[in-house]
Order: structure tokens, then sequence, then C-alpha cells
């Protein structure tokens, strides 16, 4: 008998993948979004990744997402952009998307504090990088959840219509 092996996913990879299909999945939204292509796992030149980034015809990232379930240190994730622009002279206009779940209001308030710290600061040095905080009303945990992190990841990409609406208004 043949074994089938299934690829092992984190809950974090999970989130971004119902993410990016809710986003390209129905006819509206890809026309919301002028064509922008949803992809999971990013790779930003020079390194590291974004959870979710909507990218345009000429493979420019116009909206970065990164959803903290349960990751100790969020504000890495605004340096890792940060570098990014940083390193690319980032003059264009670009919306950040940090998400947090309800794993941040409890103990981890000071790894979110410093978030966003760090994203005051990033969007000082680039002003054309939007940074949008949205909170998430999603408890991870673990495998179990009865179709809650799908339900969260459709809820928050609702949300980032909304901001995509909302940065385009204001470009």
């Amino acid at each position: 008998m043949k074994t089938v092996h299934k690829k092992s996913t984190n809950l974090a990879t999970q989130f971004s993948e119902d993410l990016a299909k809710m986003l390209m999945g129905r006819k509206r939204h890809r026309k919301k979004f002028g064509g922008l292509v949803w992809k999971k796992n990013w790779t930003l030149d020079g390194g590291g990744t974004v959870d979710v980034a909507g990218i345009d015809s000429q493979n420019r990232a116009l909206v970065l997402i990164e959803a903290e379930l349960r990751r100790e240190d969020p504000a890495s994730n605004v340096v890792k952009i940060w570098k990014w622009a940083h390193d690319k002279k980032f003059r264009r206009g670009c919306l950040f998307i940090h998400c947090f779940s309800k794993a941040y209001r409890g103990s981890k308030q000071r790894a979110l504090a410093r978030a966003r710290f760090a994203a005051e600061r990033m969007t000082k040095e680039f002003p054309r990088i939007r940074y949008k905080e949205v909170r998430l009303g999603y408890k991870p945990r673990g495998r179990v959840g009865a179709g809650r992190r799908a339900h969260q990841a459709k809820n928050l990409g609702f949300s980032v219509i909304r901001l995509w609406d909302a940065f385009q208004k204001g470009l």
C-alpha cells in the first residue's frame, strides 16, 4: 500500500492560505482590486517573506499583510518591511496591514506596543507606506477550531477590501 505524505503546515500558513483564497476567490473581489494577484508567503527582495501580498502586473507589492496569531515578536515583521523599503529606496504608495489575534490583548500587549512603535518610526521615514492595524476576533488554539480560522480569514479579507478602498482614495 502506498503511503501518502501530507505536507505539514502551521496555523499561520493555513490562515494565510485562507486569506489569499478569499481575496482571489470571487470575481467581484478581483475586480475591486484592479488586477492585483494575491500571493501567500511572497518573498521580499533581500530576503524574508510576507504572509500575503497583493502584487500588480509589474510584480510590485501594493498591499502587504502580516497576520500575527501567536508570534512572540511581531515588531520583527515591521522591521523586515522597513528594511526592505530602505534597501529599495522605496518611494511609491503601499498599504501595510498588520493583523493581531486576541492573543495580543492579554500577555502579549508589550509585543504589540513594540510593533506599533516600530511602525510609527517606519512610516515617518517612509510616509508613502500606510500602516493599518487590524484586530482579529480570533484566538488561535492549535489545529482545532470548527472553522473559526477560515471564518476570521474571510472577515479579514473584507477588512482588506475596505482598507484598500480608503487607500486608493488617499493616493
